[in-house]
Formats: structure tokens, C-alpha cells, sequence
């Protein structure tokens, strides 16, 4: 659920939440089981809508405010399936 706090999809917010992390596209593909470009496409959205000019502003922006943002549900990594 998007929010004027919080802008992004929950899938969004799974993949900021790996941004944060310190998770490359490539990795975050593996983790959400998503192709590299559905990824990369998710980065450029939430650049966009959080007026990051790239991921690494985005990912300070989501750091700070994560308090305030809903956590996106436990992700699980690729070796736990």
C-alpha cells in the first residue's frame, strides 16, 4: 500500500530493502526470483519516485526514513527454498 510517507509498492519497498543491504541487481534478481531488467526497472521507479538521482541516494533515503515506512515481508533468500 503507497502511502504520501511511503511512495512505493511493497515489491518496490522489497527491493529498496535489498538496495539498502548492499544487494547488485543481479543478486536482488536472484533473491525475488525476478529477471534483471524487471529489477532494474524497480530501481529506476524508485529513483524516480523517491527523487533519488541513483540508487545509492535512494537507498540513504530509505535508511533514514525505514522507521516510518511498513517493512516489506520477510524476504527469503535463494538457499532457504
Amino acid at each position: 500500500m503507497k502511502s504520501a510517507h511511503n511512495p512505493l509498492t511493497p515489491q518496490e519497498r522489497k527491493v529498496i530493502h535489498l538496495i539498502a543491504q548492499g544487494q547488485t541487481n543481479a543478486q536482488i534478481a536472484s533473491v525475488l526470483e525476478l529477471a534483471h531488467a524487471t529489477v532494474a526497472h524497480y530501481v529506476r521507479n524508485i529513483c524516480q519516485k523517491l527523487k533519488a538521482p541513483n540508487r545509492t541516494a535512494a537507498a540513504i533515503q530509505y535508511y533514514c526514513c525505514r522507521e516510518a515506512w511498513p517493512q516489506p515481508n520477510k524476504i527469503e533468500s535463494a538457499d532457504e527454498h
